[in-house]
């Protein structure tokens, strides 16, 4: 379980923005969870606190009980890359890379796995995209950039996703398309975390937090 007590975060860069204010949230394992909300009203940085690639200034995050802010950065960074797999607007592909190169970037730094190109072109094949294992990003359609990285953050086998705003740069068949792989993801068993504006896409989540100001205004 990922649970936020009472978190705030503010960012000083030249003035003064208080992203998160008292902010709590209890996320059970297996959950399928939409934020949403208006631009700036703190939805990635939740998302970002949640996956720690950032810390509250106030309040604790416990995962599984466990208080994150006594761990040390090395124990938090080992955490985070055994428990979240990250998704992003921009895709975030390596552009000299192919798609299965893409995929095999996470494994590269993960000890245990027996072959690490059978591992990552399976997990090209869970997303439709086995037939496309050698083209670059650049030959790649949006879509399908989205679900190699996509397969980049499955590969490594995640217990929850995180995806900010997935299905920003899309149009709106492919993210309901996206919508769809999340939304069997999680029928696989993985809690998933998603970031949208876009209140066409929040029919494929089991459970829908609304934010402004920093604040959760609304939870069902």
């Amino acid at each position: 379980m990922l649970e936020l007590k009472g978190i705030g975060k503010t960012y000083r860069t030249g003035e003064t923005v208080t992203a998160l204010k008292g902010l709590s949230l209890q996320v059970e394992e297996g959950e399928f969870l939409a934020i949403v909300g208006p631009s700036g009203c703190g939805k990635s940085t939740l998302l970002h606190i949640l996956g720690l690639l950032d810390g509250p200034d106030e309040g604790e995050y416990l995962i599984d009980g466990q208080a994150t802010s006594r761990l040390s950065a090395r124990v938090r960074s080992r955490m985070r890359n055994r428990t979240f797999g990250f998704v992003f607007q921009s895709f975030n592909l390596l552009s000299r890379t192919s798609a299965l190169e893409n995929v095999l970037l996470p494994l590269r730094y993960r000890s245990g796995v027996i072959d690490r190109t059978k591992t990552a072109a399976k997990m090209l094949g869970k997303v439709g995209l086995l037939e496309r294992q050698n083209s670059h990003p650049n030959q790649l359609s949006g879509g399908q950039q989205q679900r190699v990285a996509i397969a980049r953050a499955l590969v490594g086998d995640p217990q929850v996703i995180l995806a900010d705003e997935p299905t920003g740069n899309l149009d709106s068949k492919t993210g309901r398309d996206i919508m769809e792989l999340f939304k069997s993801i999680h029928q696989q068993g993985k809690t998933v975390i998603v970031v949208t504006h876009n209140e066409e896409l929040l029919a494929s989540a089991k459970r829908v937090i609304r934010m402004r100001d920093g604040r959760i205004i609304g939870d069902r």
